[in-house]
């Protein structure tokens, strides 16, 4: 019986993005950036509590990383970049980090394209 649980999590986890969620909000970000250590700072630590949340977790990137099971629109070039995903294939994206204002503005725009 535990081993049947522990079967079930390992594989939980284990799952390619697009399985284990339907919709994320990546974000490709570089150490050291400062307009992602600003994005930290205002948004990161209670994003995940609200409702934008709910609809599209996110998910952090290293900068220049090639996630399994997620079909890309182009490159990306500016951390941090922002990319909408839903089942595995991307919706839309913007770039840059200025403030909070602009970063909810600009995630309403992609999450309203998933209706």
């Amino acid at each position: 019986m535990m081993r049947g649980v522990l079967l079930f999590w390992m594989a939980l986890f284990t799952l390619p993005p697009a399985v284990a969620g339907d919709t994320q909000l990546l974000m490709f970000e570089l150490p050291n950036c400062a307009a992602c250590a600003a994005f930290e700072a205002d948004v990161g630590g209670t994003y995940d509590q609200t409702d934008e949340a709910s609809v599209a977790p996110l998910r952090r990137l290293p900068f220049g990383s090639d996630p399994p099971g997620i079909a890309l629109n182009g490159e990306v070039q500016v951390s941090p970049t922002f990319v909408l995903i839903r089942q595995g294939r991307e919706i839309d994206r913007f770039v840059g980090y200025t403030r909070d204002e602009a970063f909810w503005m600009s995630l309403n725009r992609l999450l309203n394209q998933l209706d």
